[in-house]
């Protein structure tokens, strides 16, 4: 069967409230630094280094689905949007590879996923934040801070199927009540450190697979380290390094159903660096799965 993979776009960073705005370019970012590594495919054929493994991606589709038409005012119409054209793209056949925009994108994305599939959702949500903000008169109910916190509200969404990764630093104390009433998992970035790559993979995967849910995964760019994306809407010290994402989307990627990015931010960016890195994260998925010979979602 072959696989098929969608690029959608979020150009949208209006639930930037409290971090930086500008993710509404990333988008085209990723997309060029993208291209750096798919020009690289002729006659069909790649070279996977680390993986000492010619690709023959004939039965491979890349398809770019164009943006979301956003309404930069409306942010309630752009994630209704986007929900519809993520789960219009899995009806189709794509996996969906959405490309954000700010990490107000998470919800929709998501719903759409859980909107054109039966059965169970899990989440693997990388992060340095925790993204459970219930409602607040700065940020209102579908800032950047709240994704999670929607998704957990989806009928088909069981909270023992979400694992937090990566977070790290300081946060609200009642975080810490919310996610152990509700009885979610979470790998900080210390204890990924710890257990290493493969062990937490395996973690994220038994987690967010319960019950034989479908997966999708939120992965927001400033679970990186600084020094490893510099351009994000909100940097925090102490993550991971662009080897340990990459090795982890490799090990969860035949797995999984859905990879939306977040937080990539031009604007702040040095020399293309986080563009990159999220570009690499999205081929190495892509890899990872023809390799496997994994359905398309």
């Amino acid at each position: 069967m072959k696989q098929r993979y969608g690029l959608i776009g979020y150009p949208f960073d209006g639930g930037a409230s409290l971090g930086r705005p500008g993710a509404r370019y990333a988008p085209e970012a990723i997309r060029k630094a993208l291209g750096w590594i798919t020009y690289r495919i002729v006659d069909g054929m790649i070279f996977d280094v680390e993986a000492d493994q010619v690709l023959n991606l004939s039965e491979v589709e890349i398809q770019d689905l164009g943006d979301v038409a956003v309404v930069p005012a409306d942010i309630g119409k752009t994630v209704e949007r986007t929900r519809e054209r993520v789960a219009q793209a899995v009806r189709e056949g794509y996996f969906p590879i959405v490309l954000g925009g700010d990490d107000s994108g998470g919800f929709p994305a998501l719903a759409g996923l859980h909107d054109a599939t039966a059965g169970p959702i899990g989440v693997i949500h990388l992060d340095a934040h925790f993204d459970l903000l219930e409602e607040s008169e700065a940020q209102g109910r579908l800032s950047q801070s709240s994704p999670l916190r929607r998704v957990l509200e989806l009928p088909r969404v069981d909270p023992r199927a979400v694992i937090q990764i990566g977070q790290r630093g300081f946060n609200f104390a009642r975080y810490h009540a919310f996610t152990r009433e509700q009885g979610m998992s979470r790998v900080t970035a210390r204890e990924y450190d710890r257990l290493g790559t493969e062990v937490v993979a395996a973690r994220a995967l038994e987690v967010a697979g319960r019950d034989g849910a479908t997966i999708g995964v939120m992965f927001d760019i400033d679970v990186l380290d600084t020094a490893f994306a510099p351009g994000t809407g909100a940097n925090e010290p102490g993550g991971l390094s662009s080897r340990q994402i990459i090795d982890f989307l490799r090990l969860v990627a035949p797995r999984v159903a859905l990879l939306w990015i977040a937080e990539t931010n031009p604007l702040y960016d040095v020399h293309g660096e986080t563009a990159q890195v999220a570009a690499y994260a999205i081929f190495h998925t892509i890899a990872a799965r023809a390799i496997a010979g994994a359905r398309p979602g």
